[in-house]
C-alpha cells in the first residue's frame, strides 16, 4: 500500500521532545506514513547527502521549532531552504511543531504555516497537558496523511480514466470550482439588479477574499446579447460547465416561461440533473412573484429582494452542503477505512482496555482510528463522524449523561456501516438504565466479551 514519506527536522538539543514525539508519530501508530529522521543514517553512509535525498523524497515535513532549531546553521541553510522551496512548489506539506518557547516574529515563513499544537502553543509550556497535545498531533498527522493519499488516489483515477474516474472528476471539479453562473435577464429592471450584484461581488472578492466569480462578466454579457440565439445558447452552455451554482434573476412570474430567461433556466436544469452537485438559486426581485411561481421552481432555494448579504449567506449554506458531498465522494478513494472512537478523553484516555481496543483495531493496516480531542466541541466530532465508515463509543469512567448523548448521536448516523459500544465493566450497563438496541449496536459488556465483539465490529466494516 502506498504511504506518505514523512521527514522530521529537529535540533539535537531538542532530542527529548523528538523522542517523545516519535512515541506517537511512527509507522505503527500512523498507518499512512513512512517516518524518517537522521537517527536512521547507518554507519559509513554520507549523512549530508542522505538527509538531502530524504528531504527531496518527503511529502510531509515536520519542523520541531525551538530557539536551538532556529540557531542551527545546517537546519537554516539546508533543511529549511529545501523544505520551504518544495512546500511553495506544492511538492510537499510543511508543518511546524512548536516545542520550546522561542521568538518567531522574525520568521514569517514559519508563522505563516498552520502548525501544531493549534494556536501556536509550545509543548514546553503545557505541563501535564503536554501528553494530550502529543495525542492531538498524532491524530492530525493521521488525518493529514490520509487526506494526502486520498487526493493522490483521486488524481490517479482521473489519469487512468478507470471505473471510478467519474466520481474522481466530480470531486476535482467541486473542490476547485470558483465560478457562479448569473443569468442575463430579459427585463431592464433585472439587468440593473444584475449589475448591482456584480459590483457587490467585486467588492467582496477584493476586500473579503470571497472565493467565487460571477459569470458571464458585464463585458461578456454585453457581447453575448448581440449574438444569434444559437450562439448565445452555445456560449451560455460553456459558462455553465465551469460553475457550481446558478442564480436566476426573475422579475415576473412569466420570465422563466419563454425567451432568453427560459433558455438559461432549461440549461441549468440539465446541469442539475447531470452533475454530481449543481444548485440553482431563484432570485425574485419582489415578494409578490413567489405565490405565482410554478411549484417546481419554488422548490429551489429562493432569494427575495436586495439584501445581498442574505444571498451570500445562502451560498455559504450551499457550500456546506457541497463540502458534505465532496466528503461522501472521497470516501471511496480513502486509503483506509476510518473508525471514529468516542470516549471521555479526561477520564478514559489512559484506560488499558480503551488503549487495547484502539491497538487491536489498528492492527488492520487499512483501518485508521480517529477520536475526539479534549474539550473539542461536539460539532467538530459530528463532522469527523461524517468521514468515517465505522464508529464506537468507549464507556468507562464517564458520566451516564455523556454516554447517552453520544449513543443517540451514533444511533442517528445512518451512513455508518459498523456501530459498537464498548463498556468497560458489565455493571456499568446496569447504571445507565437505557435500552441498547441489539440491531443497531454491537455491544461489549466487560473484558470477557472483547474478542467476539471486536471481530463482529470489524467484519461489518468490510
Amino acid at each position: 500500500m502506498a504511504k506518505i514519506n514523512l521527514f522530521i527536522s529537529y535540533s539535537h538539543e531538542d532530542k527529548p521532545y523528538f523522542e517523545s514525539l516519535k512515541k506517537y508519530i511512527n509507522n505503527k501508530n500512523c498507518p499512512n506514513i513512512n517516518v524518517w529522521d537522521d537517527g536512521e543514517i547507518e554507519p559509513g553512509m554520507e549523512w549530508d547527502q542522505q538527509i538531502k535525498n530524504k528531504l527531496n523524497d518527503a511529502q510531509l515535513i515536520l519542523l520541531l521549532i525551538s530557539q536551538d532549531f532556529l540557531n542551527s546553521n545546517y537546519i537554516d541553510e539546508i533543511e529549511l531552504k529545501a523544505a520551504f522551496k518544495r512546500h511553495d512548489e506544492k511538492k510537499c506539506r510543511v508543518i511546524p511543531i512548536f516545542t520550546k518557547n522561542c521568538y518567531l516574529t522574525n520568521h514569517p515563513q514559519i508563522t505563516k504555516l498552520q502548525g501544531l499544537p493549534a494556536g501556536m502553543k509550545f509543548l514546553s509550556d503545557l505541563g501535564e497537558q503536554v501528553y494530550a497535545q502529543y495525542t492531538e498531533i498524532q491524530r492530525e498527522i493521521i488525518e493529514i496523511s490520509g487526506d494526502m493519499l486520498t487526493d493522490k488516489n483521486i488524481l490517479d483515477a482521473i489519469a487512468n480514466d478507470d471505473v471510478t474516474s467519474d466520481d474522481a472528476k466530480a470531486i476535482d471539479e467541486l473542490s476547485n470550482c470558483g465560478k457562479i453562473f448569473l443569468s442575463i435577464p430579459s427585463s431592464e429592471e433585472g439587468r440593473k439588479k444584475r449589475k448591482a450584484l456584480m459590483m457587490q461581488v467585486e467588492g467582496k472578492r477584493k476586500y473579503e477574499d470571497w472565493p467565487y466569480e460571477m459569470v458571464p462578466s458585464i463585458d461578456e454579457t454585453a457581447a453575448l446579447v448581440l449574438k444569434t440565439p444559437e450562439e448565445i445558447m452555445a456560449a451560455l452552455g460553456g459558462y455553465l460547465k465551469n460553475t457550481v451554482y446558478a442564480i436566476h434573476i426573475v422579475s415576473s412570474e412569466n420570465d422563466l416561461a419563454a425567451g432568453l430567461d427560459k433558455m438559461q433556466y432549461d440549461l441549468t436544469k440539465t446541469m442539475h440533473s447531470e452533475s454530481a452537485f449543481h444548485k440553482r438559486i431563484i432570485w425574485l426581485l419582489n415578494a409578490d412573484i413567489k405565490a405565482k411561481l410554478d411549484k417546481a421552481v419554488s422548490m429551489d432555494p429562493l432569494f427575495i429582494g436586495n439584501d445581498f448579504e442574505y444571498l451570500f449567506d445562502l451560498i455559504k449554506n450551499l457550500d456546506e452542503e457541497k463540502n458534505k458531498k465532496i466528503i461522501e465522494l472521497k470516501t471511496a478513494f480513502s486509503p483506509n477505512k476510518k473508525v471514529f472512537m468516542f470516549y471521555d478523553f479526561k477520564k478514559d484516555h489512559n484506560s488499558e482496555l480503551r488503549i487495547d481496543l484502539k491497538s487491536k483495531i489498528e492492527e488492520n493496516d487499512n483501518i485508521a482510528v480517529l477520536y475526539n480531542l479534549p474539550d473539542s466541541p461536539l460539532s467538530a466530532d459530528i463532522q469527523e463522524l461524517d468521514k468515517c465508515d465505522g464508529a464506537c463509543i468507549f464507556y468507562g469512567a464517564s458520566d451516564p449523561e455523556w454516554f447517552i448523548f453520544r449513543q443517540r448521536l451514533l444511533y442517528d448516523a445512518n451512513k455508518i456501516k459498523s456501530k459498537a459500544i464498548f463498556i468497560d465493566e458489565p455493571e456499568i450497563d446496569l447504571k445507565i438504565k437505557r435500552d441498547i438496541t441489539k440491531n443497531a449496536f454491537i455491544t461489549m459488556k466487560g473484558k470477557n466479551d472483547f474478542d467476539n465483539c471486536l471481530n463482529s465490529f470489524l467484519d461489518k466494516l468490510k
